[in-house]
Parts: C-alpha cells; structure tokens; sequence
C-alpha cells in the first residue's frame, strides 16, 4: 500500500521539537503538516484547525498537550468517530522536562493515562481550573469583559469533557514515543498499512534510531493565563494562576502488595472525598450541572467507590430530579452491596415519594436490621407505619418514641407518638409530654393543639385542657361543635369518699400480691435469660473448628479470604498473614463481628526467611499451639514462552510460592511435631498436574509444590501430622488474573469472561471438607475444575450459564 503525500502532526507548541525531529526522520517519505496548539488563550482549538484534513493524523500527547485549552478544547473530536474524527489517527505519548523550582533540577514529566488514577489528575487540574476562574468572576463580577466569560465557557467545555477524550486516548492504544521511533520507525509505517515499504528504509543519520535520536526540548513555557479587559477603565482583574512548575504526576504502578494484585491506592479514597465536596459546592452554587459532570467522572475514575455512587444518586434526585436515574443507580448499588446504608435510605425516600410504600418498608427494614441508630430512620419509618400500616400501631409507636430519643425536629413524630401513648398504651399523660413537643414545633397546627387538650382533660388537667381547646378553635373553627363544649366543660365538684376498713384492707393484700407476681416475674425472667446463654454458648463449642487455631497465609484477599471466612463459620481460631496490614485488619473486624471469632494478624512478606521466622517465634503462649497451616500465598507473573520470559518475574513466582511455604512450614511444623499432631494443607494448582504454553515457570513452581506436599507426608507421618493439597484450576473471585498481568484489568477480565470457572469459597469449602474428615482419614489430594473445564487448555468457552 503507498504511503499518501500528505500527512497531518498535530501537537502542543510546546513540542514543536519533537515534531520537527519526526519530520525530520521521515521526511523523504511523505509531506507533513503541522498543526500545533498555541499557548494564547484566545488561540484557535487543535480540533478546528484539523477539522478540513482527511488525511493520517500522528498526534503528539504530552503533559503540555493535556494541560493547554487549546489543545483540549474540543479534544473529543481528535479520537472519537462518534464525534467526527478521522479514524486515521495514531497518538503518541511524550516525556517532557520541566524545571522544578522547589529542588532546583530538571524533572521528566511523564504523559501517562494507563490508570483511572492518572486520568484523575488531569479530570482534577480542569475542574479546579473552572473554579478558580468562577470565583475569580464572583468576586470581580461588574468589572470583568466578554473575553473572560467565553475564556470561562471554554474552561467549563474542556472540564465536561476530559474525562471522556482521556478515555479515548487510553482506549486507542497510544504509542509511547521510544516505542513509535524504534527499529526505524517501524511502527509508522504499520500505522499506514505500508509495512512492505518498511524493509528499504533508511533513516537520515543513522541505520537504527533510538529515544536518544529525539531531541531533547527546551524548557516548557507555561499556558498564560487570560488577560482580562473591560469595556470602562477599572482596576485590573488578576489572572489565572499558571499551572504549577512541577506538578503530581501519576507514577508507574508499585509493586502489588499481597500474592496477588494490589488495591486501588488509598489516595483514592481522599480524591473521592474531595470530589464530592466540590460537586456539592457547585450545586450549593446553583452549579448543580457541573457536580453532577464531576460525579459522573468520578464514578467512572473510582468505579468501587460506593460513596460517589450514592452522592451521584442524591444530586440527581436532590437537585436534578432525575429520580428515575437516581433509582436505578440506587439499585445498582444495593446490587452489589446490599449493606450500604445510605442507599437504602436514600432509595426508600424515593419509593416512598412514588407510594410504593411497599418497597420503601423493605428498604428501611433492611436498614433497621443493619443500623437502627441510622439518623432519621426511626422518624421516617415510624411515620410511614401510622400512615400506611394501621395495623402495625406497636410498630410504629416503638420507631416514633426512638425517633423522640433522637431529637426529632419534625411536629408530627410527637403528633402521632402522644396519639399512639394514648390509644395504644393508655397513658394521656406521656401523650401530653409528646403533644407539647408537637405543639412548641408547630405552634399554629390546631389539629395538634386539639388533640393536646384531649389528652390533657383525660389526665384531669380540665382548665389547660379548655384553655388549649378554644385555641385549637380560633385557628379552625371546624373543632367548635356542641359536643365538644359539652366534653371540655369542667366537671362537677364532689366530696371525696373516705375508704372504709374493709376496703382499705383489700387493696393492701392485692398490693402484697402485686408484688409476690412481680418478684416471681424477675426471677423467672433471669432463669430464662441464663438458659439463653448457656445454649447460645453450646452452640459456639459444638462447632467443628472450637479450641482449634488455623493459620492462614494471604489471606487478604481471594483463595485466602474465603478460607479465612470458611474457618471463621466453623469456630476456629485463625491467625492471618499477608503483606496489606489495613486489610487484614478490616478482614479480622469483620470476622470478629460475625463469627464472635478470636482473630490475629500477623503482617510480613512470606519471602523473607527471617520475617516469616520471627513472626512464627513472637507468637505468645495463647496462639503458639497452632492446629492447621494452610499454606495459600501464591502468585503467577507474566505469560511469556521460556525465551523471553521476565528474569523478575520468575525469581518472584520461585521466592513466592517455593520458598515462601518452605519457609512458614519451616516455622510452624517443629511446633506440630513436638505435639504430635496438626495439619498442613497445601494450595497448590492444576498447574502442578500438567504444564500449558507459555506457562513454564508458574507450572514448575506449582509440580514443586505437588512434590513437597508428598516429601512432607512422608517425613511427618511419624509424628501424627496430615499433610494434603488442593489443586484448583482457574478460580474467579481472586486477584490471580490482575497480578498475572502486572495491573492489566481490562486484559485479566477477559481470562474468564466466556466460561464459568470455580470461585473462591468452593475451594475454602475443600478445605474444610478436608479438615472435617475423622482423624484417622487424611485427604492426601483434592484436584477442582469447574463444569466447563478439561483441562489447562480445553475450556468450553460456550458463554456463562
């Protein structure tokens, strides 16, 4: 295919080096036309200027490139073909230097948008861009000119859309720079269907080029901020700060900090939280369209953040009212966290606004059962039941006086609770008490006021009471009737009756027999609540697990986290190792919480010897005697044939999974022997069965694995201990797949996106299947695979059930 005559670069002005150094190298092939993006704020936008050429487009992404308006004004336009752009286009990423005035070196600023961390930092540098620029405007309103609001719009334009160009960018495959120039431009001209046209080429200078052949830029300028004018002479509006000399730039992604893939940075967490503060600023603002673009970005950056996902809900049901969107946010939420409390509330406001009050009860039951202290919940809930469920009274009068315990500041909580106290409990008397709350909240309410002079001229107060009721009537004159009158005039006087002998000695025998019953009452009533605890405490020792300690390694996540929660249910008391202490620690928490589980952490790398033994010798008299080592730390790194396989990442697998469960047995078997009992379970793979392609160094690690798992019988038998192994073939629910790829979700989701493999608790389940056996049976090899797997290799790829 020939090369055409014409081809497009198009790039910051600040890279203009880069460019000319392209053209340069490859000049003698094609015409190339520059466009560049000028750093005026009034300049004309990248996209327009390429809007008229039809030819290959090679764009030049650099820091420079994502942080100038005009370059990212209309962005979208330059990768998207939903938005018009030439689906010939090739972007390629830069490194640029930059001089850092805080340490007085040149630093390389890196282009990076691999993460939805990296693509935050740039989401974050527009829309604290647009505020600045907003509260710039607010405090200068009547003096700024027409080119600061359209420099405002454009700001305001770029900020919606960043999130959706960084996307495309990522989604297009870009180049880094070293990658597009090696081996004489090679990857230029596959870009151009011209691959045949590859092998006569020369470079200019030299046979080969490398990163060293690009020349190095001089120092970035700045984007300069507007300079605002007005129509009449005035005081100066002052600019927009430049964009910092040496900003934060995303790094490469560290090292995962367990045997499989590590977490999103903790940072996220912090970002999230300042991203829902400024959202609901904007809309405190009367911005509300803003925060609900920041919210979408957000979502969309931190997928897993359940916080940002409900805030997006609340805004668009709050201020938006797009409750239909909101609820099926709600929804989707409580789908994958049916436990989160705020959804739930949320979501039963939203029921309740359409009279599915139905759905708004079951929502705010499941929050009652997880939460009853939830705020508001009692109120809203007690008010739903006496509106709604007039046969749940007992319900509703429990949630109205919880509700009043709260604080509640709404009338009719203590409306409805003195009408509940009265009917429902006979006591006027604590209505009165509620009914003067709902009176002092609502002064001008008569059907409260009314209802308050009832209760009081049941418990005698006649006067307050009449006094209440001509109150109630000069607000409505519908409670004025003869009847009423009637009712609220005070009674007669009578001379009080004195009590006769024979009467006064009645009442004192029917007090001593109150009280016989009462005594009989406490006692019985602590005789039942002793058995309770007593049967609820034979429960807990009946359970397989009861006085027995487990040891689990990597345990924070997949294979180890179901096995953990597994022996949790069974009554063991388990110590858990990993290298993510804060992980371990929420994990031990919510073990604790529902398994009343005795539970350990122990944080350290099962790679380092020393460690892993100081870790097994700190242990005190009370977790030293340890019953079960499942030995569950393993990882596999790349997927490469032998010859070009990663030096790192076979001494990382070998370290892991070899030598870290040498290591622990090492450490904790002595103690077994010396008791003359225990158990050491081995997770180990199918891998250790057969080897697949381009799998040579996890597969050998694993037959290692399945060869100690026999050595170890053989020389424990003496001393009473079991030694087994699980062989699990591909297992979902783990972060296997994730650290196999060094991070790559997009391409660990696809392993098993046809096929239903195992999942993590049916291998925690053979674990304890093993274990429950009868001491004299000892399950040497447990091999699982899911339905629709033969083999490493042979996999029904058929789609999920």
């Amino acid at each position: 295919m020939p090369i055409p005559t014409s081809i497009a670069l198009a790039y910051c002005a600040d890279d203009r080096l880069f460019a000319e150094q392209i053209e340069k190298d490859l000049g003698s092939l094609a015409s190339f036309r520059h466009f560049q993006g000028e750093t005026e704020n009034n300049g004309e936008s990248l996209s327009d200027q390429l809007s008229g050429f039809r030819g290959p487009t090679i764009l030049l992404v650099s820091d420079n490139f994502l942080r100038n308006p005009n370059c990212m004004h209309h962005a979208n336009r330059l990768l998207s073909s939903r938005a018009g752009a030439n689906e010939d286009t090739q972007a390629v990423l830069l490194d640029v230097e930059r001089y850092d005035e805080q340490i007085g070196e040149t630093v390389q600023v890196r282009a990076n948008v691999a993460r939805q961390v990296d693509i935050m930092n740039y989401i974050n540098h527009w829309q604290e861009r647009y505020l600045d620029l907003r509260r710039q405007k607010a405090a200068l309103s009547e003096e700024i000119g027409a080119s600061f609001d359209e420099y405002l719009a454009k700001i305001r334009e770029i900020s919606g859309q960043v999130n959706d160009f960084l996307h495309y960018l990522k989604d297009g495959m870009p180049l880094r720079l070293e990658e597009f120039a090696a081996d004489r431009y090679r990857q230029f001209f596959i870009f151009l269907g011209a691959e045949d046209r590859w092998s006569g080429f020369q470079l200019p200078a030299k046979e080969t080029t490398t990163v060293a052949a690009i020349p190095e830029p001089e120092p970035i300028t700045e984007v300069k901020a507007p300079v605002i004018t007005t129509p009449e002479p005035g005081p100066e509006i002052e600019p927009e700060p430049p964009v910092d000399a040496s900003p934060s730039q995303p790094t490469e992604a560290s090292e995962p900090d367990s045997e499989e893939n590590a977490e999103e940075p903790q940072g996220g967490d912090v970002k999230a939280e300042k991203l829902i503060q400024r959202a609901w600023q904007l809309a405190d603002d009367g911005e509300w369209h803003t925060g609900l673009d920041l919210l979408r970005s957000g979502t969309s950056a931190y997928p897993e953040n359940q916080d940002l996902s409900y805030h997006l809900a609340l805004m668009l049901a709050t201020e938006a009212d797009e409750e239909e969107e909101a609820r099926g946010i709600l929804n989707e939420l409580l789908r994958n966290n049916p436990g989160q409390q705020d959804a739930l509330f949320l979501s039963g406001e939203l029921y309740l606004s359409d009279d599915d009050y139905q759905a708004a009860r079951e929502n705010w039951d499941t929050l009652a059962d997880l939460n009853p202290g939830y705020p508001d919940l009692s109120q809203e809930l007690g008010l739903l039941l006496v509106n709604h469920y007039p046969s749940e009274r007992m319900a509703a009068l429990e949630q109205l006086k919880a509700a009043a315990k709260a604080g509640s500041e709404e009338a009719d909580v203590y409306h409805h609770y003195g009408r509940l106290l009265a009917s429902e409990m006979d006591s006027p008397a604590k209505a009165v008490k509620a009914l003067k709350k709902a009176v002092e909240l609502d002064p001008e309410n008569a059907a409260v006021i009314y209802e308050l002079a009832r209760q009081q001229h049941a418990s005698g107060h006649y006067k307050v009471a009449l006094d209440n009721y001509h109150r109630a009537t000069e607000l409505d004159a519908s409670f004025l009737s003869s009847e009423n009158e009637k009712a609220f005039a005070p009674p007669a006087k009578q001379k009080p009756r004195l009590m006769t002998e024979h009467e006064a000695g009645a009442l004192s025998a029917l007090k001593d027999n109150i009280a016989q019953l009462e005594a009989l009452l406490q006692e019985r009533e602590a005789a039942a609540r002793e058995a309770e605890q007593n049967a609820a405490q034979a429960l807990l020792e009946a359970r397989v697990g009861h006085g027995k300690i487990a040891l689990i390694s990597g345990a924070t996540s997949g294979i180890g986290l179901a096995t953990a929660r597994q022996l949790a249910e069974d009554g063991y008391r388990l110590i858990l190792t990993g290298r993510r202490g804060d992980r371990l620690e929420k994990i031990a928490t919510e073990l604790r919480e529902e398994h009343e589980s005795d539970v350990l952490t122990l944080t350290f790398d099962v790679r380092d010897a020393g460690a892993t033994q100081s870790a097994i010798d700190g242990l005190s008299k009370e977790w030293a005697a340890i019953d079960v080592l499942i030995n569950n730390a393993g990882k596999a790194k790349g997927l490469s044939p032998i010859h070009e396989g990663s030096l790192d990442h076979w001494n990382e697998m070998i370290d892991v999974n070899l030598k870290g469960l040498l290591y622990l047995t090492r450490a904790v078997t002595p103690g077994m022997v010396k008791r003359k009992s225990g158990f050491v379970i081995n997770i180990c793979s199918t891998a250790g069965k057969e080897v697949y392609p381009q799998g040579n160094v996890y597969c050998a690690t694993k037959h290692a694995v399945d060869a100690l798992t026999a050595a170890m019988r053989m020389d424990l038998v003496e001393h009473g201990v079991r030694v087994g192994q699980i062989c699990p073939a591909h297992v979902e629910e783990t972060e296997f797949a994730e650290v196999r790829f060094d991070g790559d979700k997009k391409r660990a989701s696809k392993v098993y996106k046809d096929f239903q493999p195992l999942i993590s608790s049916d291998v925690a389940e053979a674990v304890a299947f093993i274990l429950n056996r009868p001491a004299h049976v000892n399950v040497l090899d447990l091999v699982l695979q899911g339905k629709q797997q033969a083999s490493s290799t042979m996999i029904d790829r058929s789609g999920r059930e």
